[in-house]
This record gives C-alpha cells, structure tokens and sequence, in this order.
C-alpha cells in the first residue's frame, strides 16, 4: 500500500506496477492495517485506476477492521469509495456507524469535508 500511495502521490500513473500491487494486495490484505487499507484505496482511488476487485476486498475488511481507523483513514476510505462509485452497503453503514460512534470532534476540517463529499456522492438508501 505504501508504494501505490507514493506512486499517486508523486502523481505516477505507471499503470502495469500499480495494477500488480493491486492485485498482490489482495492476497495479503487480512493482513493490511487500517492506514494501509485507506492509503491503498486512496492511491487507486487518486490515480483513477479502476480495480474493482481490489476495492471490494478493501472494503470487505475495512467493515472488519472500522473501530481501528483513525478519522483520517475513514476519511481517505470514504473519499476512495465515493471516487470510484463502490456502493457497499455494509461497508458504508459501517463508517456512518463509525463516525457518529468516535464523535466528530476528533475530525479536522478538510476529514469532514472529505465525508460530506463521499456521502453526497454515495446513493442516500446507503448510509441512511
């Protein structure tokens, strides 16, 4: 996951090593943490790479593993999601759950914008 974050965060769209760490990271993601989950799907994410599979297993154990995500990882997580159109039911009533459990006192101000832009863009039947 760190080396797709670099990669869209350098703004590198070296698609053939991206499209294989994605698929190497499904393999190995019950083993991902949560920042590795929420860097992974925002690089995709960033660099518009649509890798359907790799979305679905990183929200699968995103809804597995939401009570560790810190507010910036849901952020990232949420704002990904949004990007590529997923529409996971569990995963996103899993982070509504999330947020409205840890408060939203503990997100700064850009976090918060990332959620409102992920929620307007995700179907209300969702997260509702």
């Amino acid at each position: 996951s760190r080396l797709a974050w670099a990669y869209a965060r350098a703004k590198v769209r070296e698609t053939t090593v991206l499209r294989l760490l994605a698929q190497q990271a499904i393999s190995q993601m019950q083993a991902f943490q949560p920042h590795d989950l929420a860097d992974l799907a925002w690089a995709l994410a960033g660099l518009a790479l649509d890798e359907a599979a790799t979305f679905t297993a990183v929200a699968e154990q995103s809804s597995l593993k939401l009570h560790a995500f810190r507010p910036e990882e849901v952020s990232n997580l949420c704002w990904a999601m949004a990007k590529v159109g997923l529409q996971d039911k569990q995963c996103c009533a899993m982070v509504v759950r999330q947020v409205l459990l840890s408060g939203l006192a503990d997100y700064k101000p850009v976090e918060l914008a990332n959620l409102a832009v992920a929620f307007a863009k995700l179907d209300n039947a969702l997260i509702l």
